[in-house]
């Protein structure tokens, strides 16, 4: 997936300005209207797969930066991204919920809040350690994979994850597992 610049909290303006820096005002706004155009397609797919109606009662949805907690820890997280951001993901599952789909916990909280400095130390120009970044990447990877084979363990169960481009869960994954790329 892409992710959408609310998604970034409070690095969002820096990161936005180091985008224009590069690429230019015209860069970023192109930039913005291809994150709009992917999020309008993943909400006709999901239509076209039927998840906004009964049988997202089936449905278990998992997204990265959503931390593996308690579900009511989980609704919370997710009802204040709701509520205070426009970010597509969570509103297509804010959707996908209405209907009866499960929302769960993703993700290692420690692997999140170190992903977190990492990124907010390069948001502020400070150099970073880009193979320990890799190799926390493959960690978080490995733990959702974890996460969605600990949830998903029915023969007739259905998945949806929200997961940004850098990950590699799907290889982390049993072949059992058969995975459709939206």
């Amino acid at each position: 997936m892409i992710h959408s610049p609310e998604e970034l909290g409070s690095l969002r303006k820096s990161v936005m300005q180091i985008y224009a820096e590069i690429n230019g005002n015209g860069g970023l706004e192109s930039f913005l209207d291809k994150i709009e155009e992917y999020w309008d397609e993943v909400r006709k797919r999901i239509i076209t797969a039927g998840f906004y109606g009964p049988k997202a009662a089936s449905l278990h949805v998992f997204a990265d930066g959503l931390p593996n907690t308690s579900d009511d820890i989980v609704r919370k997280v997710v009802g204040d991204l709701i509520a205070s951001r426009r970010i597509p993901a969570y509103q297509i599952m804010a959707k996908l919920q209405k209907h009866g789909a499960r929302i769960h916990g993703t993700e290692d909280v420690k692997l999140l809040i170190e992903e977190h400095k990492y990124f907010k130390g390069l948001s502020e120009g400070k150099s970073g350690d880009a193979v320990a970044a890799q190799e926390r990447l493959t960690a978080r990877d490995v733990a959702i994979s974890s996460r969605i084979q600990e949830v998903m363990t029915g023969d007739n169960d259905t998945g949806i994850i929200f997961i940004g481009r850098a990950h590699d869960v799907i290889s982390k994954l049993p072949d059992e597992f058969t995975v459709i790329c939206l």
